[in-house]
């Protein structure tokens, strides 16, 4: 038999505060063959990634930077933290946000993220396939995944 095994496919990172969608993507990969890291702050993020690097990040905008802290919804946390940790980052990296507007999109392709995707538009399956399309079976041979947004 072929058993496959968790995190062939790779590593999936997320970073989003909000417990029921964190909750909700940690089921949807669960059938998968991704390992998948859920954070809820910025600060866990960075120790994550300053141990091991994942093959993609879906990064939240609105997040705490300390475990527990507060959110500034004026402040672009995950913004912040693509420009201190630009070292640590995988090249694989998804914007991840319910932030429609120009400004911030410009500003993620600024800071030359993968893409750009508004949460409240996506079905959990989607989100495998936003994986799947940059760190799958697709992404491996040899596609091109430029930045679409």
């Amino acid at each position: 038999k072929n058993m496959k095994s968790k995190g062939e496919h790779g590593t999936i990172l997320l970073v989003e505060d909000e417990e029921m969608l964190g909750e909700l993507y940690t089921r949807t990969f669960e059938r998968t063959l991704y390992r998948f890291v859920w954070v809820k702050c910025t600060d866990d993020a960075r120790a994550f990634l300053e141990k091991e690097k994942p093959d993609i990040l879906f990064l939240d905008l609105i997040v705490p930077e300390k475990p527990h802290g507060i959110l500034d919804y004026g402040k672009r946390q995950g913004f912040e933290f693509l420009k201190q940790y630009r070292k640590y980052l995988p090249k694989n990296i998804i914007v991840f946000t319910n932030l429609d507007d120009n400004e911030d999109r410009q500003a993620a392709r600024r800071l030359h993220v993968s893409d750009y995707m508004v949460k409240a538009n996506l079905l959990p399956k989607e989100i495998i396939q936003i994986a799947d399309k940059y760190i799958g079976s697709y992404a491996k041979k040899g596609r091109k995944t430029s930045a679409r947004f």
